[in-house]
């Protein structure tokens, strides 16, 4: 695709991007690249899934694991939780959409 040519290398760092979190936490095995965030009691992730058919998806929280408007650290449990539901959303993908 000449589209992954032209962003190659932004591809390839935010391939890299916490390795292990966000997205990639409970699915160590696929290829993600994904761009996370948060700002106070919002924790959020847009991504790139490898999957046997490849998709995109953004998931925007507020409130995950506690966080408040106040919040000014990243929610421990917020993250955890946030690993859950991109597993759960894979998994569905898995099952209805891959060939």
């Amino acid at each position: 695709m000449e589209s992954s040519r032209k962003y190659a290398d932004l591809l390839e760092l935010i391939g890299e991007s916490f390795p292990g979190e966000y997205y990639k936490k409970f699915l160590p095995d696929l290829v993600i690249q994904q761009k996370p965030g948060y700002v106070a009691e919002a924790l959020n992730v847009d991504a790139i899934v490898r999957e046997s058919t490849p998709y995109l998806v953004a998931i925007y929280t507020a409130g995950l694991g506690g966080t408040t408007p106040e919040s000014s650290e990243i929610s421990g449990v917020g993250l955890y939780q946030l690993g859950q539901l991109a597993y759960v959303i894979n998994e569905w993908h898995r099952v209805n959409m891959n060939e």
